[in-house]
């Protein structure tokens, strides 16, 4: 599978954690969103990363929720679930369903889409896991981050071994802009090592960039997409706080669109 640089009007879905381990333990507010059209190579369903950021709330990116190039802001999806607090994609965990999605940017927006790849997904019934906060601040370079998902770990995804159900995780820091190519937009953190040993991949997209805040994890990012040079884009949640936390905290959800049947291409 062949990576995208930056230049793309939009990301693509983003691969696996490189240059990580096996996730010794389960992280309560990670978790696997599953939609119902179709995931190349994945038996088990597992289209992106998702983060619990309240009982009925989980952020991702945005272009795993609205499947591009669909322009909806807002819909009520089928056959949607996520599954959180597992290490392992097919068992463990809770399951929910997912009733609503809400998009920050879609690839037409007149503001673009790079610097704003962020999505709530809202499941009809409470989980029980321990939410993560957004950070408080976007981290400066050099800042340690972990990153985890359950993207491919080999280019030859044909072989099972290639597509992993078991969460990874690897400790990385936050790249300056110049270590990412000239075009990398507002918005984005350059994450990973720089020669691209420890990355993320494909189908890691909307999983997190965690920062130490008070003695817990806290979402600094949200994989957007791969750059040029192996390391990976991640959407900064800390400017989008308002955006997310005006849905989360809204005494009733906003509108949304009906049902749509969202196109069967995965970009």
């Amino acid at each position: 599978m062949a990576t995208l640089t930056v230049a793309v009007v939009a990301p693509s879905s983003a691969e696996a954690v490189v240059g990580g381990t096996l996730s010794a333990r389960a992280y309560s507010f990670m978790g696997s969103f599953q939609p119902s059209y179709p995931v190349p190579l994945r038996p088990d369903k597992h289209g992106c990363g998702v983060e619990v950021l309240a009982p009925q709330w989980v952020l991702t990116a945005s272009h795993c929720v609205g499947k591009n190039p669909t322009n909806a802001k807002s819909g009520v999806p089928r056959g949607w679930k996520v599954r959180a607090g597992s290490l392992d994609t097919s068992s463990g965990g809770e399951v929910a369903e997912v009733d609503h999605h809400y998009r920050l940017a879609t690839r037409r927006d007149e503001g673009g889409f790079w610097g704003r790849d962020l999505a709530l997904m809202h499941l009809r019934t409470p989980i029980r896991a321990e939410p993560v906060p957004l950070a408080s601040t976007t981290p400066s370079k050099k800042t340690p981050l972990r990153i985890m998902g359950w993207g491919v770990t080999c280019e030859d995804t044909g072989k099972s071994t290639c597509v992993p159900r078991r969460l990874r995780e690897a400790d990385t820091v936050v790249q300056p802009n110049s270590a990412c190519p000239s075009a990398a937009p507002a918005g984005e953190l350059c994450v990973g090592s720089r020669d691209g040993s420890v990355t993320a991949s494909n189908m890691v997209s909307g999983g997190p960039a965690l920062v130490r805040e008070g003695g817990r994890w806290a979402v600094a990012g949200v994989v957007s997409g791969p750059d040029e040079r192996g390391k990976t884009l991640y959407t900064d949640a800390t400017r989008h706080a308002d955006w997310i936390n005006g849905i989360i905290k809204a005494p009733t959800s906003p509108r949304t669109t009906r049902s749509r049947t969202w196109p069967t291409r995965w970009t």
